[in-house]
């Protein structure tokens, strides 16, 4: 009985797990910047994932994917492109049965800003794995906006 009740309470926790794209909000054209894609996963810890980063093309160029600051993913992940403005971000981990958990930082796309006035990038997830290999649900992406900042001469 104890079993059952613990497998409830870590499913109650993931529930409210998400993936995110963190970047900073205002760039001129040709400027360089980061997004750092992390995962929350509650109290589960971090096998695997794959995650699809969709962006407008004519807004942002990416220049190179690599790992997160996570000690078990900073190697970077496998990259595969599916069409202009579609990423897929794939890692796993075998470093550790125990951890990476919480909120982790799993990639860091480099990117360069092109002319646009506003653009946003999404990230969906999908899938998500602790390290014996589960599913961990309620994994559910997120989005950021870059607005272009105009200089006044």
């Amino acid at each position: 009985m104890k079993t059952s009740l613990f497998a409830l309470a870590v499913l109650a926790c993931v529930r409210t797990a998400g993936a995110a794209i963190l970047c900073p909000t205002t760039f001129q054209p040709g400027d360089q910047f980061v997004a750092e894609v992390t995962l929350d996963t509650g109290s589960s810890a971090l096998g695997a994932y794959s995650v699809m980063l969709n962006y407008d093309p004519s807004a942002v160029t990416v220049v190179t994917v690599d790992g997160g600051s996570a000690p078990e993913f900073t190697v970077p992940p496998v990259v595969n492109t599916l069409a202009p403005g579609s990423l897929v971000i794939s890692d796993f981990q075998a470093n550790s049965l125990t951890s990476p958990s919480g909120t982790v930082s799993v990639a860091r796309v480099n990117l360069m800003a092109a002319h646009f006035r506003m653009t946003s990038m999404q990230i969906v997830v999908r899938s998500v794995y602790d390290t014996n290999a589960v599913a961990i649900p309620g994994v559910v992406g997120g989005s950021c906006t870059i607005i272009r900042h105009e200089r006044r001469h």
